[in-house]
């Protein structure tokens, strides 16, 4: 089955997959949808033992984006490459855990592997022993976007995206700590939060999350744009992961679309 929504907090609508002419391949049609429209979608499909499975594979809790309008992908990092990315704030005081580029060392609280491509942003490679070798320990760590160029879309929406994980439920204080991404439009002198996953919640215990926004309903479109990514272990101590990966800047023509 396919299940879908076009507002979040909606009900899914459930519809069975057909097949296509004995090829082994399914397929449903969703119902037409207005330019603009971002719609919420996921898959299940149960085992003949009887165990139903979805894509992704937090199903409802974390379920593919499609946008109704004409995508362009402007900007697309999987960190394969280094575009300028830097770690390290003035005020970062954390000990261990500090960001990497890596190939991740997978534990209970970080993941195995990259979701796209070899490499991705993860707080502190694991080096073997416990889960705690190389975890956020003493304060935060400071991950920074190059500077992103958004003035120049002209008639186009703009989005940014990316994928998120984070684990803080894991160690001798549980659900304490925060993952904070913040965006600036002025190289930073000044900060607008986009997002705070924790101290709970549903995306605090490991996992690949997506996240899309609309800078302009937070920031000037400037040529001066700039994210960061503040993940820590304040006060006691915890095992706290955090990682980034597949970061995009795309551009929505929705005028061009019938």
């Amino acid at each position: 089955t396919v299940s879908y929504r076009t507002s979040p907090g909606d009900d899914f609508t459930t519809l069975s997959l057909g097949g296509i002419g004995g090829t082994g391949d399914l397929s449903t049609n969703l119902p037409g949808q207005p330019c603009g429209t971002q719609i919420e979608v996921f898959f299940s499909a149960q085992t003949t033992g009887g165990q139903t499975v979805t894509l992704p594979e937090y199903g409802a809790d974390a379920p593919f984006v499609i946008d109704v309008t004409n995508l362009t992908t402007v900007l697309e990092d999987n960190f394969d490459g280094d575009l300028g990315w830097t770690v390290g704030a003035p005020d970062d005081d954390a000990t261990s855990g500090i960001w990497e580029r890596v190939n991740p060392n997978g534990t209970s609280a970080q993941p195995a592997d990259a979701l796209f491509g070899p490499l991705c942003y993860v707080t502190g490679q694991h080096p073997g022993g416990g889960d705690g070798a190389n975890d956020i320990d003493n304060g935060k760590t400071t991950l920074f976007s190059p500077v992103l160029d958004l003035s120049d879309t002209g008639d186009d929406a703009v989005q940014i995206r990316y994928w998120r994980w984070y684990s803080n439920t894991a160690g001798a204080a549980p659900n304490e700590d925060i993952f904070q991404i913040d965006i600036s439009d002025d190289w930073g002198a000044t900060w607008t939060n986009v997002e705070t996953v924790g101290p709970g919640g549903a995306e605090t215990s490991g996992g690949w999350f997506q996240h899309s926004f609309d800078p302009a309903s937070l920031i000037n479109l400037t040529d001066s744009v700039q994210m960061r990514f503040i993940a820590s272990d304040e006060g006691s101590g915890s095992l706290v992961e955090a990682a980034i990966d597949a970061f995009e800047k795309v551009a929505n023509t929705v005028e061009q679309i019938a």
